[in-house]
């Protein structure tokens, strides 16, 4: 696997200060693009409405470690809420449905989650592991 270069990031449009945490995920696996995540971010940075962002499905947290990026960066002691229930399947296969719970290939991805964001982000954020048990019923 490449890894993306300055330039690369350059030619997406990629802000200047975000440059680090984009390099920072092209090794985390995801289903964001980095045309998505600028847009998202560029969108975030941009406006004027305050207040915590949520991301709801954030699987091992490639576009979570942009979005608490963009919530650092704007500077007004807002917060990143991550909701899932990451009990999803541990590695990206072909057509986008979960193998069914108890099946082997279905794995946590709490622990993926949090080693890749807490590498980059240690604050600024709420992890929301279960909500109403709905990880039981997946």
């Amino acid at each position: 696997m490449g890894m993306f270069a300055k330039s690369d990031l350059d030619r997406f449009g990629i802000p200047e200060e975000l440059i680090e945490a984009f390099l920072f995920t092209w090794g985390v696996e995801g289903w964001s693009w980095y045309d998505d995540a600028r847009l998202i971010s560029d969108l975030m940075l941009r406006t004027d409405v305050t207040g915590d962002f949520v991301e709801i499905g954030c699987w091992k947290g490639k576009l979570s470690i942009i979005l608490a990026t963009v919530a650092k960066l704007r500077g007004r002691g807002e917060r990143l809420v991550c909701v899932d229930p990451f009990e999803g399947w541990d590695y990206i296969q072909d057509g986008y449905a979960p193998p069914p719970i108890g099946h082997p290939l279905r794995a946590p991805t709490y622990e993926h989650f949090m080693n890749n964001i807490t590498r980059i982000h240690s604050e600024s954020l709420n992890i929301i592991k279960n909500i109403l048990g709905l990880n039981q019923h997946m």
